[in-house]
């Protein structure tokens, strides 16, 4: 609630600091899963009020975030929490997936593969 706050008073800030958070993951083979979990959250948060201008991946800086990260090898992409985010940031972002023709279509499908033994392994341990 606070950093979306923040970015709709100061949103290049925003955008600069999402952007540093998203490459420092990105960019590092062994990033935590937190590291990670945290950029892409922030990236979702950031479009939660964007207007749709600013998700054009050719004219925003939010779409050519999120187009950036739709093509990225995330690290500890297969962790549960990481590929949650990340599968709802790709929904939040769909029309930059749509407009990018070097993007799969099937990336949300992709995440969910990832999710689905995740979900198989905390049901045998009983976790909800």
């Amino acid at each position: 609630m606070l950093f979306r706050a923040a970015a709709r008073v100061a949103p290049a800030e925003a955008h600069a600091a999402v952007g540093a958070r998203l490459q420092a993951a990105l960019g590092t083979p062994g990033a935590s899963v937190q590291e990670v979990e945290v950029a892409v959250t922030l990236l979702y948060q950031l479009g939660e009020g964007a207007p749709d201008e600013a998700l054009r991946p050719g004219s925003g800086a939010l779409g050519q975030m999120a187009a950036g990260l739709m093509a990225a090898d995330v690290p500890a992409g297969g962790h549960p929490l990481v590929a949650l985010a990340l599968l709802e940031t790709f929904i939040r972002y769909l029309r930059c997936a749509s407009a990018c023709p070097n993007l799969s279509p099937l990336t949300p499908y992709a995440l969910l593969a990832l999710l689905l033994p995740a979900a198989q392994h905390s049901a045998a341990r009983g976790v909800p």
